[in-house]
């Protein structure tokens, strides 16, 4: 696991330590293919099956947010 996602580090400009209770990592490299010289979005089934994966119900609500906003 990353130490930024499990919130014992943060970048200078960041107000706090820590993570949201209950959170999972997703990682911004599986939402994306690269194709050449482009960055291509994934189809919606592939994003349901990885959320599923990771024990995330991708029906439902969710909120995402990153180390530095």
């Amino acid at each position: 696991m990353r130490s930024a996602y499990r919130g014992i580090k943060k970048r200078d400009y960041v107000y706090a330590y820590g993570k949201l209770e209950g959170s999972k990592q997703y990682s911004i490299d599986l939402g994306f293919k690269n194709s050449g010289h482009s960055v291509r979005m994934l189809s919606p089934n592939t994003y349901r099956a990885l959320l599923t994966a990771q024990g995330v119900d991708p029906a439902a609500p969710m909120i995402t947010y990153c180390n530095s906003g």
